[in-house]
C-alpha cells in the first residue's frame, strides 16, 4: 500500500511540468525571486519596526500630555491666585467704600451740595487711607469734587463739574439698582489717560434716601503689578469685552500686548460662557508664553477678562529630553525583539529549505527521497502530504473563489434592490407629506385669504370714499379693517405653522400679551354680549416665546369661546405662576363639549360647528404651537355648563438650543 500510494503521488508532477513546457523545480529555484527568507523577514521587520514607531509617538504623547497637563494645572493655580489677589483687592477697596460712605457729617454735606464742604471732610480719611482716586457725585450724576492724589502722596489735587450720570457704576447706583451682592458697583474707567478699579456706592441719610455717590479708583497698572508679584505670574493682561488690551504685566524685553489680544467674538464667548478656557501659546520679547484668558470677575459679574502666563521654555525642553529618552530606550527594544525575531526564523526556514529541496527532488522522479527532521510538528507532516494536500487545496481554493464571486454578486444586488425599495419609500412618504400640506394651504388661501382681502378693502374704500362718516363709525370701521389684517396674519402664521416655521423668541411680560389678545377680541365679545373677565398676576410673568404666536392662540380660544355663547355668557382668563410653569386658562360658559368629541378636538379638519362654521384647523394650529414652545394643551368640557382650555408654558430665562 506504501508503495502505491507513493507511484500515485509521484506520476502526475513530472508529466504536468513537461505538458506545461515549464522548467524543472530545481532550476527555477536558482533563480532570483523573493524567497521564504524575505517573505518572513520583511513584514516582521517592518510590523515591528512599525509598531516601534507607534508605540514611541503614543508614549511620548503621553507622557508630554502629562507634562502638559501639570503645567496647565500650574497655569491654573496662577490664575487662581490671581483672582483671590484682585478679590483681596476688592475687599479692601469695599472697605475703605464703607469708611468714607458712612463718615460723620457726609450726608449733610451732600444734602447741602458744597463741594469744599464734602472734600475738607473726606480729604484726611481718604489720605490716611492712601486712597489714589475719590469721587463724590451728587443726585444728579454731577462730579462735586474729586481727589486725586499727587505723585508725592502727601496731599490731593481737586476737580470737579463733570456730568458722570452716564457712568454706569454711577447711574445702576443713582437708580436703586443693586448686584448679587448688595447696592455696590465695581467697573474698569478710564482718567486722562490712565485706567482705574473704580468701586461706587451710595450715600444715603438716616432714612435710607439716596443723597449721592462715591467711587473709589485704584490704578490698573499698580493693581496689575500688585496681583502678578502676589501670584508669581511672569504675564498679566487685562482686556476689556472686545478683547483690546487695557493694562497689562509684560516680562522683561517685552513691550508689545497685541499678541495678548483676543477676537471679539472669542472675549465675547469667554465672558458668557467662562467655564469654557483654554490656554494659548503666544511669543513675547521671543520667548514662548503659555497664557489662560478668563473672566475678570468683580462683584460675582464679569467686567472684563484676565489673561495669565507662564514661561512656557521649561515645558518645551521637558518635553525634547523625555522624547529622545523614549526614542533611545524603544531603539534599544526594538533591536533586541529582531534578534529574537530572527532565531525564530532561523528556526522555520531551515527546515522549509530542505523541504524543498524534497520536492524537487520527487517533482523530478525521484521517489527513493526521505526526509528525516529532528522535530516532530506540522512541516514533518507537510512533507509526508504535500503533493496531495497542494493538488487539493488548488482544486478547493478554485471552488471557494467561484462561490464567493457569485455570493459577492448577489449580495450587491440585494443591496442595490434594498437601495431602490428605501428611495421609492422616502419619496412615497414625501409625497404624501407634501399633499397634506398642499391641501392645507390650498384651502386656507382660498377660503380664508380672499374674504379677509375683500373685507379690509372695503372697509378701506368706505373710510376713503364717504367723507361723511360720523367718527364713531369711522372707528368701528377702523376696528373692522384692523380685525381683518390680523386675521390676515393669523392665516399667514398657520401657513408657517404647515411649512413648520420656528419661533421668535423673545424675553418677555406673558400679560401684555394676554392684554393685547383682549384688546384684539373686545369688539367681538361686546357685540356678542360676552362679559370677559381677566385674572391676571399683579407681578410681570416673564419667559421666552412668541408673542405673536401666543397671542394667535389666545384669539383663536377666545373666538372659540365667543361662537360657543350664542345668547351671551363670562369669559375667563386667568394666568397663574405654578413652580418653573405659567398656566393659562380660558373657560367660557357656553354649550361644552361631548365625552364623545373632547378628545379629538385638536385633530386637524375636526370640528363641532356647525357646517359652513368652522374648518376645524384652528385647534389644531394652536396645539402645534403650544408644542413647539414646549408646553401643553389640554380641553375639559360639560354639556350645557362650559369649556375650559388649559395651557402649561415653561418659564425660561433663554431661548432653547435645539428645537422644541
Amino acid at each position: 500500500m506504501d508503495g502505491q500510494s507513493a507511484l500515485n503521488r509521484s506520476k502526475p508532477i513530472p508529466v504536468a511540468a513537461s505538458e506545461r513546457g515549464a522548467a524543472p523545480i530545481g532550476k527555477r529555484a536558482r533563480r532570483w525571486r523573493f524567497g521564504l527568507q524575505v517573505k518572513l523577514i520583511l513584514p516582521y521587520l517592518l510590523l515591528t519596526l512599525a509598531l516601534a514607531l507607534v508605540a514611541i509617538f503614543i508614549i511620548t504623547q503621553l507622557v508630554s500630555g502629562s507634562a502638559r497637563l501639570g503645567f496647565n494645572g500650574q497655569l491654573q493655580a496662577v490664575q487662581d491666585s490671581a483672582s483671590d489677589g484682585l478679590a483681596r483687592i476688592e475687599r479692601s477697596q469695599l472697605e475703605s467704600l464703607r469708611l468714607l460712605a458712612f463718615t460723620q457729617g457726609l450726608p449733610e454735606a451732600m444734602a447741602s451740595g458744597s463741594a469744599e464742604r464734602v472734600a475738607d471732610l473726606v480729604t484726611p480719611l481718604a489720605l490716611n487711607a492712601g486712597l489714589p482716586v475719590v469721587t463724590l457725585i451728587d443726585t444728579t450724576g454731577r462730579e462735586l469734587v474729586t481727589l486725586t492724589l499727587t505723585a508725592g502722596g502727601a496731599e490731593y489735587a481737586r476737580s470737579g463739574g463733570a456730568d458722570l450720570s452716564q457712568v454706569a457704576i454711577v447711574r445702576r447706583v443713582l437708580a436703586g439698582e443693586q448686584d448679587a451682592r448688595g447696592d455696590k458697583f465695581v467697573g474698569i474707567l478710564a482718567v486722562q489717560s490712565r485706567r482705574f478699579l473704580f468701586t461706587s456706592a451710595p450715600i444715603s441719610d438716616g432714612t435710607g434716601a439716596h443723597l449721592g455717590v462715591v467711587m473709589l479708583g485704584q490704578d490698573l497698572s499698580q493693581v496689575l503689578r500688585d496681583v502678578a508679584r502676589v501670584s508669581r505670574a511672569d504675564v498679566l493682561v487685562a482686556l476689556d469685552s472686545s478683547g483690546r488690551a487695557l493694562d497689562a504685566v509684560l516680562p522683561p524685553g517685552a513691550s508689545d500686548v497685541t499678541p495678548l489680544e483676543v477676537e471679539p467674538d472669542v472675549a465675547q464667548g469667554l465672558l458668557k460662557a467662562p467655564t469654557v478656557a483654554e490656554s494659548r501659546e503666544v511669543n513675547l520679547g521671543g520667548s514662548p508664553y503659555a497664557v489662560l484668558t478668563v473672566p475678570l470677575n468683580l462683584r460675582d459679574e464679569p467686567a472684563a477678562l484676565l489673561g495669565v502666563g507662564l514661561n512656557a521654555s521649561s515645558l518645551r525642553r521637558q518635553e525634547e529630553e523625555l522624547r529622545l529618552l523614549l526614542s533611545g530606550l524603544f531603539g534599544v527594544g526594538l533591536l533586541a525583539v529582531l534578534g529574537v525575531g530572527y532565531g525564530i526564523y532561523r528556526s522555520i526556514v531551515d527546515p522549509v529549505d530542505r523541504l524543498r529541496t524534497l520536492a524537487d527532488a520527487v517533482a523530478e522522479g525521484d521517489l527513493n527521497q526521505r526526509l528525516t527532521l529532528p522535530q516532530d510538528d506540522e512541516i514533518s507532516d507537510l512533507a509526508l502530504a504535500f503533493s496531495e494536500m497542494t493538488e487539493r487545496l488548488a482544486e478547493r481554493t478554485h471552488e471557494a473563489e467561484r462561490l464567493h464571486g457569485e455570493t459577492a454578486e448577489r449580495a450587491r444586488q440585494l443591496e442595490d434592490s434594498n437601495q431602490r425599495l428605501r428611495q421609492a419609500q422616502q419619496q412615497l412618504v414625501q409625497s404624501e407629506k407634501l399633499a397634506s400640506i398642499g391641501q392645507l394651504t390650498a384651502g386656507i388661501v382660498h377660503d380664508v385669504k380672499n374674504p379677509l382681502a375683500v373685507i379690509k378693502g372695503i372697509a378701506e374704500l368706505v373710510q376713503i370714499e364717504d367723507p361723511g362718516l360720523s367718527a364713531f363709525a369711522r372707528e368701528q370701521i377702523g376696528l373692522i379693517r384692523d380685525n381683518a389684517s390680523h386675521a390676515n396674519a393669523i392665516v399667514s402664521d398657520l401657513l408657517m405653522f404647515a411649512r413648520q416655521s420656528t419661533p421668535k423668541w423673545q424675553h418677555q411680560d406673558l400679560r401684555e400679551t394676554v392684554q393685547a389678545a383682549l384688546r384684539l377680541t373686545e369688539y367681538l365679545m361686546r357685540q356678542a354680549g360676552v362679559r370677559s373677565i381677566a385674572d391676571l398676576p399683579d407681578v410681570p410673568v416673564m419667559t421666552v416665546y412668541d408673542s405673536r404666536q401666543i397671542e394667535q392662540v389666545l384669539i383663536n380660544l377666545i373666538q372659540n369661546a365667543v361662537q360657543a355663547m350664542s345668547s351671551g355668557g363670562a369669559l375667563t382668563i386667568a394666568l397663574n405662576v405654578m413652580g418653573q410653569h405659567a398656566l393659562l386658562t380660558v373657560a367660557d360658559t357656553g354649550v361644552g363639549i361631548g365625552p364623545e368629541q373632547i378628545g379629538r378636538v385638536f385633530d386637524p379638519f375636526y370640528t363641532t360647528k356647525s357646517e359652513g362654521e368652522g374648518t376645524g384647523l384652528g385647534l389644531s394650529v394652536t396645539y402645534g404651537i403650544i408644542s413647539q414652545h414646549g408646553g401643553e394643551i389640554w380641553a375639559s368640557s360639560e354639556r350645557d355648563r362650559g369649556t375650559t382650555f388649559s395651557i402649561r408654558l415653561p418659564i425660561r430665562e433663554q431661548a432653547p438650543e435645539q428645537p422644541v
